[in-house]
């Protein structure tokens, strides 16, 4: 995986630069939702896995950041359930496993590099929001 937790909360950083734990929170919060979401239609509705994978990969960078960049036990519960998760898959090391396990890393770097390409801006004090281009409204 390209984009370590040290590249996120440092590109975190530069791009929302008044980010708030508050923000972050409800981030997480809202993201985690949109999995739930998303997870639902995969297993009960054959749903595509792709966007459950996104969803999956905005939780997983939502929950570095208010872990590591906020210190919050929040973010550092969310973020170790999901380590866990893959270190479980890790150790199973069926074909399926690591297939599985390409397809979260790659999703994550896939939406992190989707992330640096967008225009945040600062919506209300300490939250922001990607402007939104033609390419969000494909995907």
């Amino acid at each position: 995986m390209k984009w370590t937790v040290d590249k996120i909360v440092e590109w975190h950083q530069m791009a929302m630069p008044n980010a708030t734990i508050d923000q972050q929170t409800t981030k997480v919060e809202d993201e985690l939702h949109e999995l739930n979401t998303a997870a639902s239609l995969y297993i009960e509705e054959a749903g595509p896995q792709g966007e459950a994978l996104e969803e999956l990969a905005d939780v997983y960078i939502s929950s570095v950041v208010l872990a590591k960049r906020f210190n919050s036990s929040i973010g550092v519960v969310v973020y170790n359930f999901i380590m866990d998760s893959i270190d479980r898959l890790a150790e199973q090391g069926t074909e399926g496993a690591i297939r599985l396990l390409s397809k979260i890393y790659k999703a994550i770097d896939e939406k992190m590099d989707k992330n640096v390409h967008r225009e945040w801006e600062e919506i209300s004090p300490g939250y922001y929001q990607h402007k939104e281009t033609e390419n969000d409204r494909i995907h």
